[in-house]
C-alpha cells in the first residue's frame, strides 16, 4: 500500500484515478482547486490547493507532500505539470515519486499548432493546420483554441470566409482541416526511458463536454506504431492520451495529445490494463508486471454519474495568497497604463505585454526613440504591429553624453505624464527610459511598475546597472524574471509584497511563434553580435572583435555577424570595415526578429555582448559565450548554458570550443530554460487585473508621527512564479 496524492480530484480523470486507487487499498489524498469535490469525498483525506498556474501551487504541493508523507504523486491536470516539474528535485528529496514529461514535451502537447508542426516534421499524420491570417489548409474546417482542452471554444466552418472570420475573431486560435470518421483516443503510458510501456486505443462512441462517456477498446497496429513514433519525437515520459480520427478508407490522423490521465480512463481500465498501478510501478522504479499490461479488445464501457453522499472529507486549506481584506481575484477597474519603450529589445519584450493588457486597460505606448538610427526602432515596431500614441525624437541628445540624454528623456517623461495622466507606468529593463520615468513619476505621483526587475551585473561602471538600481529604489511594483532576481531585491530591502516573479517577457514571442530548438546535427557555425559601448567604442577592443571573428571563421565554421548601426559607425571611424570584410564572415545589417531567431537556432554557438540574446539562446538550447566580465543574467552561467569571456581572441575561441563539445551540448539540450516559460505577458495581465494590486501600489506619504520608527531589515517573501 502506498500513500498517493492525486491532483485534479474534481475532474473526470482525477475521480477515475481515486476510485481505482481506493479499490486497490492505497491511502489516497485528493487535492483540487475547489474545496469540495467528488474526489475529496471518495478519498481518505483532502486538500484545497491553488490552481496549477498560481504562483503558490508548487510550494503548496511540496508542503502537502511533506506533511502527508506522500509516496507517489499522480497529477491529472496538464496546467500543473510545469510547476510540478520545477519542484521535481525537492519532491524527490521529500521521498515522493512522480513520473513527469519534460518541459519541452509539455509545451508541445499544450500548444496544438506546435504539436501539428512536430508531427508533420516527423511524418506523423495530422490534419492540415494553420494560424489566423495565414493560408488555410483544405476544408471543411474547424477553428479551435491553440491552447485549451475539451470542447470549449471549438467552431465548425464549411466556407473559407467563415473559417477566416472565426479565426480572426478568436485570438489564440488555429484552423484545422475538419476530419470526418470515427474519433478515437489512445491511452498511453511511457517509462522514464521514453519507451511506450502499454497503450490502448478506444473508440469515442459517446462524448459529453469533451470527455468520453462510452467507448470500446480496439486493436490498430498502424495507429499504435504511429503513437510510438510520436512518443519518441516528443521524448515523452509518463501518462498521456492521444486523440485522433480514422476515416472510412482506414487512414487516420492525430489532432492532439494531452499530457495526463484521460477522463475516459475507466474504458481502458475495463479492457484489462491497470494504468494506475503501472504508473506507480514506473514512478517508483519498479518493472511493470505483465498482467498489468494485458488487455482485450472489444471491451465496451458506458460511464454514468452517481452521487457521492456521506460526510465531507476534511480539506486542508492553502496558505492565504493575500494579507489584505480584498481577495486578489477581485477584478480591477480599467486603468490607463503608460508603456514607454525606446530600443529594439524593449519593443520585442513589451509587445506581448501590451497585447495582454489592452483588453482590460487603456494602454498607451510612448516610443522614446533611444536608437541613434531612427530606422532601427521603426522597423521592429512595424514587425510587431505596434503604433505608438506618442513618438519622441531624441537623436541629438542620444549622440551626446549619458547625462544629456537622460536629462532630455526626463523632461520628455514629465511632459508625457502630464499629457496622459496615467494610473501607472510600466517600464522594462535598464535603458535610460527607466530612470527617466521613475524620477518623473515621483513628481507626478504616478506609480511605476518595473518589469525585468532585480537583475544585477555588480558593475559600478555600468549605466544599465545604475538604471536598474534607480528602479529598485523608486518602483512601486517589481516584476522579477526569476527567483534569483527576486532574492536580490529582497536582499536590497524591497518589501516582499512588492515583488512578483513572472518570467522574462523576451521568451513570450518565441513561444507564440512556436520557435524551438533544432537537433544538434542540424546546426552549424557561430552567430556573432556586438554593440555595447564597452565593446565597440574602444579602437583596440573593436579590433580584437574583428580578430575574434576571423579566428571563429577558421576554427568554428561559418560566422554570421549582423552588424549593429553603432558598431558599423565605429568600424568606419576606426578604419576597421575592410578588415572585418576580409574575415570571410557573412556580414549583414540588423536582421528582422524572426530571421535572427532562425539564424540563432541553427547555430552551434552564439558569441555576443547582448543581454537579451542570452535568454533567447537559452530557450533555443544554443550555448552562448558572453564577451563581458559580468552579466546580469547569472542563471544561464549557473546552469552551464552560457559562459563569460574577456574580449580576447584566444579566450573566446577556447570558450566556443568547450561549450560546443558533445558532452556540454547533450546536457544543454536536456536542460530547462532558466529564464521563464514564455507566459510572462499573461502573468503581468493577471497581476494588473487585480484590484488588490492597484491598492498595493498606490503612492502615499508615510506618517510616523505616532512615534514608530521604520525597520531597516530586508523584507522576506516567497518569490514564487506569479499566476
Amino acid at each position: 500500500m502506498a500513500r498517493v496524492l492525486v491532483t485534479g480530484a474534481g475532474g473526470p480523470a482525477g475521480v477515475a484515478v481515486i476510485e481505482h486507487l481506493r479499490a486497490g487499498h492505497h491511502m489516497v489524498v485528493a487535492a483540487d482547486a475547489e474545496p469540495d469535490t467528488a474526489g475529496h469525498r471518495m478519498a481518505d483525506a483532502g486538500a484545497h490547493l491553488p490552481p496549477g498556474d498560481d504562483p503558490l501551487f508548487g510550494e503548496e504541493v511540496l508542503r502537502l507532500v511533506v506533511d502527508e508523507r506522500i509516496d507517489v504523486l499522480v497529477p491529472t491536470v496538464a496546467e500543473e505539470l510545469l510547476a510540478l516539474h520545477a519542484q521535481a528535485g525537492r519532491l524527490r528529496e521529500a521521498g515522493c515519486h512522480v513520473l513527469l514529461p519534460g518541459p519541452e514535451a509539455i509545451a508541445l502537447c499544450c500548444d496544438k499548432y506546435a504539436f501539428a508542426q512536430l508531427c508533420t516534421q516527423h511524418g506523423i499524420p495530422v490534419p492540415g493546420t494553420s494560424l489566423p491570417h495565414t493560408p488555410m489548409p483544405p476544408g471543411p474546417w474547424i477553428v479551435k483554441p491553440r491552447e485549451g482542452r475539451g470542447s470549449r471554444g471549438v467552431h465548425r466552418a464549411d466556407a473559407a470566409a467563415q473559417a477566416g472570420r472565426l479565426a480572426a475573431e478568436s485570438p489564440g486560435s488555429i484552423v484545422q482541416t475538419r476530419l470526418t470518421g470515427r474519433e478515437f483516443t489512445v491511452d498511453v503510458l511511457c517509462g522514464p526511458d521514453g519507451e511506450v510501456v502499454v497503450q490502448v486505443p478506444r473508440w469515442r462512441e459517446q462524448v459529453r463536454g469533451g470527455v468520453s462517456t462510452a467507448g470500446t477498446a480496439f486493436r490498430a497496429p498502424g495507429i499504435e506504431q504511429q503513437v510510438e513514433r510520436l512518443v519518441k519525437a516528443l521524448g515523452y515520459r509518463g501518462m498521456a492520451n492521444v486523440q485522433g480520427c480514422r476515416t472510412e478508407d482506414g487512414t487516420f490522423a492525430f489532432f492532439e495529445m494531452n499530457p495526463r490521465f484521460s477522463g475516459g480512463l475507466p474504458i481502458s481500465l475495463a479492457a484489462g490494463v491497470d494504468f494506475v498501478e503501472a504508473y506507480i510501478a514506473l514512478a517508483t522504479g519498479r518493472p511493470v508486471p505483465g498482467e498489468l499490461r494485458a488487455w482485450e479488445p472489444g471491451r465496451r464501457v458506458v460511464r454514468y454519474l452517481t452521487q457521492t453522499p456521506g460526510a465531507r472529507t476534511p480539506v486542508r486549506q492553502p496558505v492565504p495568497v493575500s494579507t489584505g481584506p480584498e481577495q486578489p481575484s477581485a477584478p480591477a477597474a480599467p486603468r490607463r497604463i503608460l508603456v514607454p519603450l525606446g530600443t529594439r529589445p524593449e519593443i520585442v519584450k513589451l509587445a506581448p505585454v501590451v497585447a495582454a493588457l489592452s483588453p482590460g486597460h487603456d494602454v498607451q505606448v510612448v516610443f522614446t526613440g533611444q536608437h541613434v538610427s531612427a530606422g532601427l526602432g521603426d522597423a521592429i515596431l512595424a514587425e510587431f504591429g505596434m503604433e505608438p500614441a506618442e513618438r519622441w525624437d531624441v537623436r541629438t541628445a542620444a549622440a551626446g553624453s549619458g547625462a544629456a540624454r537622460l536629462g532630455t528623456l526626463m523632461a520628455n517623461a514629465a511632459r508625457s505624464l502630464e499629457r496622459w495622466r496615467p494610473d501607472a507606468v510600466l517600464v522594462l529593463g535598464d535603458t535610460h527610459t527607466v530612470p527617466a520615468f521613475c524620477l518623473a513619476g515621483v513628481d507626478a505621483r504616478v506609480p511605476v511598475v518595473h518589469l525585468e526587475a532585480g537583475l544585477r551585473s555588480y558593475n559600478p561602471l555600468s549605466r544599465e546597472e545604475a538604471n536598474r538600481r534607480v528602479a529598485a529604489a523608486l518602483a512601486a511594483l517589481h516584476l522579477a524574471p526569476t527567483g534569483r532576481a527576486a532574492e536580490v531585491l529582497r536582499a536590497e530591502g524591497v518589501p516582499g509584497d512588492r515583488i512578483e516573479v513572472v518570467g522574462n517577457p523576451g521568451l513570450d514571442p518565441l513561444r507564440a511563434l512556436g520557435v524551438r530548438a533544432v537537433p544538434a546535427g542540424e546546426r552549424q557555425g557561430v552567430l556573432v553580435t556586438a554593440h555595447r559601448p564597452s565593446t565597440v567604442d574602444s579602437p583596440e577592443r573593436l579590433a580584437e572583435v574583428v580578430r575574434i571573428v576571423a579566428a571563429l571563421v577558421q576554427g568554428a565554421g561559418p560566422v554570421v555577424f549582423p552588424v549593429h548601426p553603432r558598431t558599423a559607425d565605429r568600424l568606419r571611424a576606426f578604419g576597421l570595415t575592410d578588415r572585418l570584410a576580409a574575415t570571410g564572415a557573412e556580414l549583414l545589417g540588423p536582421l528582422p526578429y524572426a530571421e535572427l531567431l532562425e539564424r540563432m537556432r541553427h547555430s552551434r554557438a552564439v558569441v555576443t555582448d547582448s543581454g537579451g540574446l542570452q535568454e533567447e539562446a537559452a530557450w533555443l538550447r544554443v550555448p552562448t559565450v558572453v564577451m563581458r566580465g559580468s552579466t546580469p543574467r547569472w542563471e544561464g552561467i549557473e546552469d552551464g548554458l552560457a559562459r563569460l569571456s574577456p574580449v580576447r581572441r584566444d579566450a573566446v575561441c577556447r570558450a566556443v570550443a568547450e561549450v560546443t563539445a558533445p558532452g556540454p551540448v547533450r546536457r544543454l539540450l536536456d536542460s530547462d530554460c532558466p529564464y521563464g516559460d514564455g507566459r510572462t505577458a499573461g502573468r503581468v495581465a493577471v497581476i494588473l487585473g487585480r484590484e488588490s494590486t492597484w491598492r498595493r501600489i498606490r503612492l502615499r506619504e508615510p506618517d510616523f508621527t505616532d512615534g514608530r520608527v521604520p525597520s531597516v531589515r530586508a523584507s522576506a517573501g516567497e518569490g514564487a512564479m506569479a499566476g
